[in-house]
Order: C-alpha cells, then sequence, then structure tokens
C-alpha cells in the first residue's frame, strides 16, 4: 500500500482566546482530501471552550470514504488541561478534556484518516476496575494475529476526574498492541478499557523519539519523527511504561508536524524525583 499526505488550504483567522498559537501545533485543514484511494487525511475540529473545572468533547470527523486511525487533541494550557478519554467513535476520533484550571480554555481535537486497506478493526480490550482515591491501573490489547497497530485510545467508564500516564502503541515478536495507565481521583471506582485501531495491508513501524525528563510539577513535551521515505500514521506517548509510582499526566497528544507526534506532559508533584516520558509515532509504507 503506497501512503501519501495531503492536506488541505489553510487560510489564517482570528485566534480565540486560549486557542494554542501556531508554534504549538500545525494547523490542518478542517475539509482535506485525499489526493489517492490510499492517502491519510488528517482533519482538526473547531475550536472547542472548556469550562473552569468542567469537562468539553472534542471532534474531528473522517471524510466520507475514509476510517478513523487514530487521532487527539492540543491546547495552550501549560498543564491544567488534561486528557481523559480518547476513542474512535464511528467515522470521529472523539476526546474529551478536563480543565483542573481556574480560567476557561480552548481544546483543538484531531484525527488521522485512511483508506484502502486489506482489513480494519477497533479492537475493545477488557475492561479493568481501578480503585478510587489515586488508584493506578494498567491495560493493554493486542491486534489479532497478521494485523498492525494503527492507532488507540483509552475509554473510561465513570467520572472523568482521571488523569493517564500512557496512551502508546507497543509491539514485539508477538504482536501490536495498545496500552494505557489510568490513575483515578474520584472517591468511587472507575473502569478502563483500552481500544487498538488494527489494521493489514501496509507495513507499519513504531519509532520512539528522544523523550524528556520532567522534574515534579514540570510541563514538558517530547516528539517523535517517522524517517524519510514513510508516513506518519497516528502515536501516543507518556510515562515510561515501569515507572508507576505518581507518575505523569498527559495534557496533549497529536500530530506537530507533517511526520512528527508530540506529547506534552506534567509530572505529578508529589514525586519523589524525575520520571521519563516519551512519544511514539506509527509510520507507515
Amino acid at each position: 500500500m503506497a501512503l501519501t499526505v495531503a492536506l488541505g488550504l489553510y487560510l489564517p483567522g482570528p485566534i480565540p482566546p486560549g486557542e494554542p498559537p501556531p508554534s504549538k501545533i500545525e494547523p490542518w485543514s478542517t475539509s482535506a482530501v485525499a489526493g489517492s484511494a490510499d492517502a491519510p487525511v488528517f482533519v482538526q475540529s473547531s475550536p472547542v471552550r472548556v469550562p473552569a473545572g468542567g469537562t468539553a468533547q472534542a471532534i474531528a470527523t473522517c471524510p466520507a470514504g475514509t476510517q478513523v486511525f487514530g487521532g487527539g487533541e492540543s491546547n495552550p494550557v501549560s498543564g491544567t488541561v488534561v486528557i481523559t478519554r480518547s476513542v474512535p467513535w464511528r467515522g470521529t476520533w472523539e476526546t474529551t478534556v478536563r480543565n483542573n484550571g481556574t480560567s476557561d480554555a480552548y481544546v483543538t481535537g484531531y484525527a488521522v484518516c485512511g483508506s484502502g486497506l486489506t482489513a480494519y478493526r477497533q479492537v475493545h480490550g477488557s475492561a479493568v476496575s481501578v480503585t478510587p482515591n489515586g488508584g493506578q491501573e494498567l491495560a493493554s490489547v493486542d491486534c489479532p494475529a497478521g494485523m498492525r497497530i494503527l492507532g488507540g485510545g483509552q475509554w473510561i467508564s465513570g467520572p472523568l476526574n482521571v488523569s493517564i500516564d500512557a496512551s502508546l502503541p507497543l509491539s514485539d515478536s508477538v504482536s501490536d498492541r495498545w496500552f494505557i495507565r489510568v490513575r483515578n481521583h474520584n472517591a468511587e471506582i472507575i473502569g478502563i478499557q483500552p481500544i487498538a485501531i488494527c489494521g493489514s495491508g501496509l507495513t507499519t513501524q513504531i519509532v520512539s523519539g528522544g523523550g524528556a525528563v520532567v522534574a515534579p510539577g514540570e510541563y514538558k513535551p517530547a516528539t517523535a519523527t517517522c524517517p524519510a521515505g514513510t508516513t506518519l500514521l497516528g502515536g501516543g506517548g507518556g510515562g515510561v511504561w515501569y515507572d508507576t509510582h505518581q507518575g505523569v499526566t498527559i495534557t496533549d497528544s497529536y500530530r506537530s508536524a507533517q511526520d512528527s507526534w508530540t506529547i506534552y506532559a506534567r509530572a505529578h508533584p508529589g514525586n519523589t524525583g524525575p520520571r521519563g516520558i516519551t512519544s511514539h509515532a506509527i509510520c507507515g509504507t
């Protein structure tokens, strides 16, 4: 499967209060059209206001004739707007965020859309319960045999006062999978469920970026870039998988350049030392 990228024309306009500045995200077209049946298309939602102390949902819709490969969200706030739920729904990618700050903010949702696969599946993992008041659990779901990971996310059942420590692709000699780790800040049990988007008919690789070391309370980005000759299909990231004490909170996860995937994360102020974060890009040919 040959992959190329088609982006629509972007005409800059007024930036709403709190909208991510151009230095943080690449502007995309909301009506991009693929140049061929197999070309991945990158789309964004309109800016969505998130009230202080509240939640909001950003929805990016794939063009007709394409399937959603993955997605995410970007916001301009330094660590107070956090991702809580990020999932495919029919032909869209829906990202829910929580604003833990004291003023309103704006977020933008993103989707990567494609076609031309010989097989496509959205695979939901088993639900895992997370104990209240700071409990943390991890979960993962494998792609079926012979299928490769394209993207993924996490469903949260219950109140959305949570922090996502990791939501990222993994691959080994056995299978591709999507891995999540979630902390529950509610006073009641919640359920978490990983979702993997899997396909066949293309060659993929997962590229890990250089990562970053984040001190307690610090807020930093990490970026992974696809090698020349490949095309970005999706991505994710978060705290390194083995580092579970307190950890980090993902605030943004999105395509930041033509072939790059970036996350922003804030380390928990109660950490006893620095934590590592990394971004992962899923690259295809």
